[in-house]
């Protein structure tokens, strides 16, 4: 049963990423996903961005920040836009520990 809803999940996402739209909005994608699809999914994100805007709202910084190329932080009822370097802004508002 997991086997099949991740192959499902996987089949919605890489429809949702060759979609003809001009962004595609993803809400913790990485959730559930097994390392080796977190990998091929990131992969597809990176080749699917060069001709889209990739919209991905997440708790895990780590597998999400390398993909952006700009990072907002909807923080005390603002969006913030962060630094390039994005991990000392994190820590500093208690998102990542030090």
């Amino acid at each position: 049963m997991i086997v099949l809803y991740l192959k499902a999940l996987a089949l919605f996402y890489r429809s949702v990423l060759h979609a003809h739209t001009y962004f595609s909005l993803f809400d913790e994608p990485f959730t559930g996903v097994m390392p080796v699809h977190i990998e091929q999914l990131a992969d597809l994100i990176r080749q699917t961005k060069a001709r889209k805007g990739i919209l991905l709202t997440d708790h895990r910084y780590v597998k999400v920040l390398p993909l952006c190329d700009v990072v907002y932080l909807l923080h005390g009822g603002r969006l913030d836009q962060l630094p390039p370097n994005p991990l000392p802004a994190l820590r500093d508002r208690g998102y990542l520990a030090n």
